[in-house]
């Protein structure tokens, strides 16, 4: 595997992927069933919830 052969090339892939999101949120900013947490998200980062792709791992969750 290359990544075996060249492991820093692993951390730049890494820092490539990361610079594609503005911020990590967890659940200190609400409940992952609360719609309001993400309204919270929408507010903190200044774009509409409709312009925003949120993923969860929760099934039940998708919903908010």
């Amino acid at each position: 595997m290359l990544v075996e052969a060249f492991p820093g090339w692993y951390y730049l892939d890494l820092w490539v992927f990361f610079q594609l999101f503005t911020d990590f949120f967890d659940t200190t900013i609400g409940d992952k069933k609360d719609s309001g947490s993400y309204k919270k998200i929408a507010e903190k980062i200044e774009v509409s919830p409709d312009e925003i792709l949120f993923l969860t791992d929760m099934p039940d969750g998708k919903h908010c």
